[in-house]
């Protein structure tokens, strides 16, 4: 999406910005946006992000991906709802 890599190209960037979260932010995005819209996938983004800040190992579980800590966040069953 346009959105998606405007953001990581540029305003990812300035901000050193790195997501801690398995499927990354923008990932997740991306795919709810193909399948939800537009606006629901923001809504479950913004949502992600307080679940992301306050991600600790009795909330997600820990993974190492390419060498890095991430915390375990797959899509459930039903990828539109909160």
């Amino acid at each position: 999406m346009v959105a998606t890599a405007a953001y990581q190209g540029v305003l990812g960037k300035s901000l050193s910005s790195s997501c801690r979260m398995f499927p990354s932010d923008s990932v997740l995005f991306d795919a709810r946006a193909k399948r939800c819209g537009a606006a629901p996938a923001a809504v479950l983004g913004i949502a992600r992000l307080f679940l992301e800040t306050a991600a600790q190992p009795s909330v997600l579980p820990p993974l190492v991906v390419d060498g890095q800590a991430r915390w375990f966040d797959p899509p459930g069953s039903d990828p539109c709802a909160l």
